[in-house]
C-alpha cells in the first residue's frame, strides 16, 4: 500500500491499488489512486482540472496519469513500487495552487492534446490517442465509498433488501462515489474521495466552511436495509441502525441510535452494507464482515451469523466490496473478482443458482462492482459493462460502449456514469428510478437527461442519487417516507436539486433512507428513521428533508 503526502497534512490518508495490465502485449503496472478525485486539487476560482497527461512523482519515480474520471485517477509507472509510504508530487502542464493539494513541481512543456484551459466539468476525462490504450486497460480508483466507493463510491448501491450504496458509490456518490459511493455514491457507493477539504465550489451551493484545521476528508459512507456506517478520515469505523443479526460488529444485537465507535482500529479505508450484513477493508488490505449469514453472505465458510466483523479469506488482498440483499462481491488487488452467498436468480455470476459460503472468483479482470438485490454489475478493465443475476447465471456484457465508471445496482435497477459525465440507467421504472421521465421500463442503459457533469451515482430500493462536478447532490424515484429529501414524499421521475446546504463529499443510499457527508465531514440523513438507521438519537421519525446528525 502506497499513501500520497500532502503538503501541510501530516498523516496521508490516500492509497494506491496496483494492477498488472497488459498493454500492446507490453506488461505494464496501472496504480489507482484511490479516495483521489480530479476536481479535489483546486482552488474555488479555478476551472481546471487533472486529467491524463499530468504526471505523478510517487516515491522519485515518474507516474503519467491515464485516466481521470468521475471515480478517480490511474496512473502508469516504470516499475512496480515497494509497500509503504511514498512522497508525491504532481507536475503537469498548469500549475495547481491550492494550498491543500499534493506539492507541485515545475511543469513540463505543455501537451499540445491537453487543453489547458478546458473547464467543462463533462470533460473530466480528456484522453490523448498516444495513452487512450493505456486508460482502457487502467485500474480505476475504487475505494468508496464507495473502494462507496463508489462503489459509490461509491461506491455505491442500497436495495429493497438492503444493497450497498455501491462502489459510492457513493457516489463514494460513490462521489466521493465518484463523486463520490456511495459517490461512494460505488461498488461501495460509496459514495468516493478522500481529496483536501476545499470544496471546490465557487458559484455552487453553500461553501464547506473547512479551514486549514478542518478534520482529515471521510473515506467511506454506506447505507444499508436498515443501518448506516461510515469510515472517518482518521480511518476509524462507525455504525447506527437496526442490529438484529449483529451487523454493526459491536458484539451483541442492539440498535444503536447514534453513531458508535466499532473497536479500536483507525486503519479502515473503505466499507459496505447490506441486508444485515457490513463489510469492511482495511489498509492493510484485508476483509471483514459481520450479520446475517444464513446462505454465506459473511465469506467465512459457514452459515452462523456473526456480531463481530470477522476476517474473510485472510491469505488474499482485498481492495474493495459490495453488498447487496443476501450476496457480496469484492475485488483483490490486481482486479481479480470474488462472489459468494446466495446464489439464486445468478446473481454470483458463477454459472448457476449455488450459494457459496467462501469467495469463488469470477473470470476476468475487473475495476468495479456493485452488487444489488438479485444481481451484480461490474466494470472490467478495458471500461466495458457487464451484468449477470436476475437471469443470466453468468456475466453479460452490456452493449459494446466502453468507458463505463462509477456503477450502482438497486433493487431491479442500475445506473452507471461514463467517462464523459454522462448519466445512464436501466431495469424497473415503477416509481420513476431510472430518472429518465415517466415510469416505462428499460431494458437496456438509457441516458439520464443531457447533463455530462455526474461523477457519482448511488441506488437504493426504488430511488437513486447522483451527485455533480459542483457536489450538488440529486434524487429521483420513490419518495415514500422522504427518502429523496425533497421535503415530501412524492415520487419523481427525473433528478431533482436536493436543498442540502453544504457542498457533498459523499452520498449513500439505502432501502429508504439515504446519507451524505460534507466537507466538514458532517454527516446528514433523510427518509425514513426507525430502529435508528438515520443516526438521530432517540427521536426516529422520518425525515423527508436532508438532516444533520448531532
Amino acid at each position: 500500500m502506497v499513501a500520497l503526502a500532502f503538503v501541510g497534512c501530516a498523516e496521508p490518508d490516500f492509497v494506491l491499488s496496483p494492477a498488472v495490465v497488459e498493454v500492446d502485449e507490453v506488461t505494464e503496472r496501472v496504480y489507482a489512486l484511490q479516495g483521489l478525485h480530479p476536481t479535489d486539487y483546486l482552488e474555488a476560482t479555478s476551472e481546471l482540472q487533472l486529467r491524463a497527461g499530468l504526471e505523478v512523482w510517487i516515491g522519485g519515480q515518474r507516474a503519467t496519469i491515464v485516466r481521470a474520471d468521475g471515480q478517480g485517477l490511474s496512473v502508469r509507472v516504470e516499475a512496480p513500487l515497494a509497500p509503504g509510504h511514498h512522497d508525491a508530487a504532481l507536475r503537469g502542464p498548469v500549475a495547481l495552487e491550492s494550498p491543500r493539494a499534493l506539492e507541485v513541481v515545475s511543469p513540463p512543456a505543455p501537451d499540445a492534446a491537453w487543453d489547458a484551459t478546458a473547464g467543462d466539468a463533462g470533460d473530466a476525462s480528456v484522453l490523448d490517442s498516444s495513452v487512450e490504450a493505456d486508460v482502457d486497460a487502467g485500474a480505476d480508483s475504487g475505494v468508496d465509498s464507495g473502494l462507496d466507493a463508489g462503489v459509490d463510491s461509491g461506491v455505491d448501491s442500497g436495495v429493497d433488501s438492503g444493497v450497498d450504496s455501491g462502489l459510492d458509490a457513493g457516489v463514494d456518490a460513490g462521489l466521493d462515489s465518484g463523486l463520490d459511493s456511495g459517490l461512494d455514491a460505488g461498488p461501495v457507493d460509496s459514495g468516493v474521495d478522500a481529496g483536501p477539504v476545499d470544496s471546490g465550489l465557487d458559484s455552487g451551493p453553500a461553501d464547506s466552511g473547512v479551514d486549514a484545521g478542518a478534520p482529515p476528508a471521510t473515506r467511506a459512507l454506506a447505507a444499508g436495509k436498515d443501518h448506516t456506517a461510515h469510515v472517518r478520515g482518521d480511518g476509524t469505523l462507525w455504525v447506527w441502525g437496526d442490529n438484529a443479526s449483529g451487523q454493526l460488529g459491536l458484539g451483541d444485537d442492539v440498535d444503536r441510535l447514534v453513531p458508535t465507535r466499532v473497536g479500536a482500529a483507525s486503519d479502515w479505508a473503505t466499507v459496505t452494507a447490506g441486508d444485515r450484513v457490513t463489510c469492511a477493508v482495511t489498509t492493510g488490505a484485508a476483509l471483514y464482515c459481520a450479520g446475517k449469514n444464513t446462505d454465506g453472505q459473511l465469506g467465512v465458510g459457514d452459515t452462523t451469523d456473526r456480531d463481530v466483523l470477522n476476517r474473510v479469506d485472510p491469505g488474499r488482498n482485498w481492495a474493495d466490496v459490495s453488498c447487496g440483499s443476501s450476496h457480496c462481491c469484492g475485488l483483490d488487488a490486481v482486479g481479480v473478482a470474488y462472489c459468494w452467498g446466495s446464489g439464486t436468480a445468478g446473481r454470483l455470476g458463477l454459472g448457476d443458482a449455488m450459494a457459496r459460503s467462501v469467495p469463488t472468483a469470477l473470470p476476468g479482470r475487473w475495476l468495479h462492482l456493485a452488487a444489488g438485490h438479485t444481481d451484480t454489475c461490474g466494470v472490467r478493465t478495458d471500461g466495458s459493462l457487464w451484468c449477470w443475476g436476475d437471469g443470466p447465471l453468468a456475466p453479460t456484457r452490456m452493449g459494446s460502449t466502453m468507458g463505463w465508471v462509477a456503477l450502482g445496482a438497486g433493487q431491479g435497477f442500475r445506473c452507471a456514469v461514463q467517462t464523459a459525465g454522462t448519466l445512464w440507467c436501466w431495469g424497473g421504472n415503477g416509481n420513476g428510478e431510472l430518472g429518465i421521465g415517466g415510469t416505462t421500463d428499460a431494458p437496456t442503459p438509457t441516458q439520464v437527461g443531457a447533463r455530462t457533469d455526474w461523477g457519482a451515482i448511488t441506488t437504493g430500493s426504488q430511488h437513486a442519487c447522483g451527485v455533480t462536478s459542483d457536489r450538488r447532490v440529486h434524487c429521483w424515484g420513490k419518495g415514500t417516507h422522504g427518502r429523496t429529501g425533497l421535503g415530501h414524499t412524492s415520487d419523481r421521475d427525473t433528478p431533482q436539486l436536493l436543498a442540502m446546504p453544504m457542498a457533498a463529499r459523499r452520498v449513500a443510499a439505502g432501502d429508504q433512507h439515504t446519507c451524505a457527508v460534507d466537507y466538514a465531514e458532517q454527516v446528514w440523513c433523510w427518509g425514513r428513521g426507525s430502529s435508528g438507521r438515520l443516526g438521530l438519537g432517540s427521536d426516529t421519525s422520518d425525515r423527508r428533508e436532508p438532516t444533520p446528525l448531532p
